[in-house]
Order: structure tokens, then sequence, then C-alpha cells
């Protein structure tokens, strides 16, 4: 296998992190939720804008992007004790003004994410920690299609793991599909908790639908003790 290049950086790098995410979620059944007031192409087109305020909110709590292979994978790490939805960095983010302006929609996709993921979030977070204060957070990895099966993510994640190794401490992520459980469970990562967001609301891949089973959240920890 061809040698993995990684390099990191901050807030210089949201724009190239925002195209890669924006093209690896496309089709992320927690997104497709949480977005369900647009159409498909609508969100496609939206994805890479959306994750431009949400990493630059992250990048502001002090983040870090990591690339692979010239930007065919990236993630970004929370590190411990800072917060993506902190109050006092989500409007210089341009986070909250860029769901303002797409109207209603913005409004009801903010209700979503802030009322019904982030508790959900919160609460997996609580109970798999029983209350440890200090710890890394995935907040988000992907991969484009088409360089996917390659290792790049899992690279990346042996960096993450490296940095949490130094201190001692335990890395959290939610993970969306049941591939990448698969993959962070082949890097250590254990499943400590699931639950469903949009219960009711929507089916598995995130469509809207009355009555739907809802979509599935994985909430995950790795520890360097466990890996």
């Amino acid at each position: 296998m061809a040698t993995i290049s990684i390099t990191s950086g901050g807030r210089e790098r949201v724009t190239e992190a925002s195209e890669v995410l924006g093209q690896a979620f496309a089709d992320d059944p927690i997104l497709a939720y949480l977005l369900c007031s647009m159409s498909r192409e609508e969100r496609l087109s939206y994805l890479p804008r959306y994750f431009k305020g949400l990493v630059t909110q992250a990048t502001m709590n002090h983040a870090i992007i990591k690339e692979a292979s010239g930007w065919k994978s990236c993630a970004v790490l929370v590190p411990p004790k800072s917060r993506v939805d902190n109050p006092l960095t989500m409007i210089p983010a341009g986070f909250i003004p860029m769901l303002w302006k797409i109207g209603i929609g913005g409004c009801q996709q903010a209700q979503r994410m802030l009322a019904e993921y982030q508790p959900i979030s919160d609460a997996l977070k609580a109970n798999a920690l029983a209350g440890q204060k200090r710890f890394y957070y995935v907040f988000c990895a992907g991969t484009l299609v088409e360089a996917r099966g390659n290792g790049l993510c899992s690279a990346i994640m042996r960096d993450f793991q490296e940095i949490a190794s130094r201190e001692q401490l335990p890395i959290w992520l939610e993970a969306t599909t049941a591939e990448s459980v698969r993959l962070y469970q082949n890097l250590g990562w254990e499943v400590a908790d699931e639950t469903l967001l949009g219960n009711g609301k929507a089916n598995a891949d995130g469509v809207r639908c009355e009555g739907g089973e809802g979509v599935k959240i994985w909430g995950m920890v790795w520890r360097p003790n466990k890996s």
C-alpha cells in the first residue's frame, strides 16, 4: 500500500475541509434528517456551506484539522474542555446567520440540531464517560467516495489516538452509519450506547416519514488502554 501523507492545521484549512466533508456526507442519514426541509439536490449544494460554518466554529474553539493524501480524507478533532456548540462563537463563525438566510428551513434545521441532536449527543457522552470532563472529540471525519477503502481515515484516526495517548485521555465520537461503526471498532473504539434521532418522524435513511423508525446514532469511545 502506498504511503499515506497526513498534514495538520487549523482555521486556514476550513474551505478545503468543508468541500471534502460536503461530498463525503452526501448521503449521511443524520444530515438527511437534519436538513430534511431540503430536496436531495438542494442538500448536496448546501452541504459545503453547512460544513464551513460548523468547521469554522470548531476551529474557533481550538479544533485541529487533519487531511490525508492531498485532501482525499479529513477529520476535525476538538480538544478537551472545548465545545463546538459554544454560543460565543456561533455568530462569529457565521453559522447562525447562514441558517437565517435560508429562511424557515434554516430555523427548523437549527431546532433539529440544537434541540434534538445536541441533547442526545450530550446524554450519550455523559453516560459513557461517567462524568469525565477531559476527553477529545472527533467532531467529523469523511473520505471522498472514490478514495474509500485505502486506509486514509484510519490513518488520521491513529494520529488522533497518538495525540490522546500522550495525555492518557479518551476520544469520543458519534457514528452515523453501520460502516463507520465497523471502521472505528477495528481501530479500538467501543460502542458505548446507541439511540435514535427523529423517531416517529423519519425513516432509517433520514427521509421524513410519519411513524418512521428514526435514524440510529452510535456513541463510541476509545481509551488508551484499550488499543
